[in-house]
């Protein structure tokens, strides 16, 4: 098993909702999530005129080779 560290946001709807959900489709995909920090609410960045992010940092454990991890989070 390998540790990897993957940041979650969303900026659209309930926010909040869409980062968990997107922690279970993790979790389902065979991603054993260790841990989690706190959530985040940071502006846009790049294109200021939307709205604010919220953003999580996973720590995360998987057998996936990195091409297939990287195919699971796309």
């Amino acid at each position: 098993m390998s540790i990897t560290y993957i940041g979650v946001g969303s900026n659209l709807g309930n926010r909040k909702e869409n980062i968990f959900r997107a922690i279970d489709i993790l979790s389902e995909a065979g991603i054993m999530i260790r841990e989690r920090s706190s959530l985040h609410e940071t502006e846009p960045w790049g294109i200021k005129d939307q709205p604010k992010f919220l953003n999580m940092v996973l720590e995360g454990e998987t057998d996936q080779e990195p091409a297939k991890l990287l195919e699971t989070l796309k």
